[in-house]
């Protein structure tokens, strides 16, 4: 009996358990490295050692800096990882799945407790909204700026939005990114990855004091289990708060032209929730 436990536990520590169908045939149990890292729920945990190797699953973003250059275009530096922490290939390359990712530049008014996006757009109402044509200016992630990939997993992003001349350098400034890595391929896996980051600073270099904490996603996800929105790539209420603002205009403040409704957060989220019970 002492031999046979022995001999259970040095088979534990080399990573498998060899389990007695007969005398001479033990079936053998790979230990994979999902276990540990993925709950039974993911199926991640139920991936082959060749499946983890080649799918890498996760997705992850670190803000490594932000700078503002002379020319007003601010210039992000981002790194991108998978869950074990090795880098991913923005293109989609060198490791599967390319990555899209969205960038919102917004300033915090603690005194509202709104935020004010300095990427904005234009947007105007199509079929089958009943306000064809009206325009509103939104806020909106930056485009048609300019990425440079530094190494694998390592890239940056200059703006091609530049911040107004005489911007308040003391207000607290979020980057609020949600970015897909496109997994919906054959042989690859039957899912996207989605990544959302807020990362608070101030231009002047000054301590960040004023933060946007009024809401949790712990509070949405007691009944959301996930939050997610536009397809799934928002699932941050801090992310949604730096678009979903007081700031679209369309002739009548806070207006979404597609919808005729106001798409501010605290509004609308109310307005979603308990309606019934406003005046």
């Amino acid at each position: 009996m002492v031999s046979l436990r022995k001999g259970f536990l040095l088979a534990m520590a080399a990573g498998a358990v060899a389990v007695s169908g007969s005398r001479n045939a033990p079936i053998v149990v790979e230990q994979r490295p999902s276990q540990g890292v993925y709950s039974a729920g993911q199926k991640e945990a139920y991936m082959t050692t060749e499946q983890l190797d080649y799918v890498r699953p996760g997705f992850h973003i670190t803000v490594n800096s932000v700078t503002i250059p002379a020319d007003l275009r601010p210039l992000v530096d981002l790194s991108f990882n998978d869950d074990l922490g090795q880098p991913l290939d923005r293109l989609g390359k060198v490791t599967p799945g390319a990555l899209s990712v969205s960038q919102v530049l917004a300033w915090y008014d603690p005194a509202t407790r709104n935020y004010t996006a300095y990427t904005t757009r234009v947007q105007t109402a199509a079929p089958p909204s009943t306000m064809v044509g009206n325009k509103a200016t939104q806020s909106a992630a930056d485009s048609g700026g300019t990425w440079t990939d530094l190494a694998v997993g390592h890239s940056t992003y200059k703006f091609k939005t530049a911040l107004p001349a005489g911007y308040d350098q003391t207000k607290t400034t979020t980057l609020a990114i949600y970015a897909t890595r496109d997994l919906i391929t054959p042989g690859a896996s039957t899912k996207n990855y989605f990544a959302n980051v807020e990362y608070d600073f101030r231009p002047d270099s000054q301590p960040v004091v004023d933060k946007w904490d009024i809401l949790s996603n712990q509070a949405c996800n007691t009944c959301h289990n996930p939050l997610s929105a536009h397809g799934g790539s928002r699932q941050d209420v801090k992310l949604c708060a730096t678009c979903h603002n007081p700031q679209t205009v369309a002739g009548t403040p806070n207006i979404d032209p597609d919808t005729g409704n106001t798409i501010d957060f605290k509004v609308m989220i109310h307005k979603i929730h308990s309606g019934e019970n406003l005046p």
